[in-house]
C-alpha cells in the first residue's frame, strides 16, 4: 500500500510540471505611416521594444513580459516564411502604409511562389503590432 501511494504521489507531482513553449524569437523592424502616426518599432528579441516617433524624432522605450514577447515573436513567426517576403510591405497608394523587416528572416536563396494568403496575413500582423504600440505606455528612451 505504501508503495502503492508513493507511485501515485510521483505519478502526480511530474504531471504537474509545466510544458514550456519553445518559441524561436525575432529580431524586427516594422514601420508604420498613417494620417495620425508615423513611427518605427524595433524588437531585439529581449524584453524591450522601441518606438521612433519620426513626426517628432524622439525615442521611446517600453518593457515587455514573456507573454507579451510570445505574442509578438509568434507573430512575426506566422509571417516569417519565403513564400510570404513579397508581401512584407503594403501597397502604394493605401491610406495606411507599412513595411516589415524581419532581421534574422528564415528567406531561401531560391524563390518561393507566393502565398495566396501572404498579404492578408502580413496585413493582421501590422494591424497586431500597430495596435500593440497603441496598448503600450512608451516612455523617453536614449537608444
Amino acid at each position: 500500500m505504501k508503495n502503492l501511494i508513493i507511485l501515485f504521489l510521483a505519478i502526480s507531482s511530474l504531471s504537474c510540471v509545466k510544458k514550456v513553449e519553445k518559441i524561436k524569437t525575432p529580431t524586427f523592424v516594422f514601420n508604420y505611416q498613417d494620417a495620425k502616426s508615423n513611427y518605427t518599432l524595433r524588437y531585439i528579441g529581449k524584453d524591450s521594444l522601441y518606438l521612433n516617433d519620426l513626426k517628432t524624432n524622439k525615442n521611446y522605450g517600453t518593457s515587455i513580459n514573456s507573454v507579451l514577447g510570445n505574442e509578438v515573436s509568434r507573430t512575426i513567426n506566422k509571417i516569417d516564411k519565403p513564400e510570404y517576403a513579397d508581401a512584407y510591405q503594403s501597397k502604394p497608394g493605401s491610406d495606411i502604409t507599412f513595411k516589415i523587416l524581419i532581421l534574422n528572416a528564415r528567406l531561401s536563396p531560391e524563390p518561393a511562389a507566393k502565398n495566396k494568403n501572404a498579404e492578408k496575413d502580413v496585413y493582421e500582423a501590422a494591424k497586431k503590432l500597430n495596435a500593440l504600440k497603441n496598448e503600450l505606455n512608451f516612455v523617453p528612451s536614449k537608444k
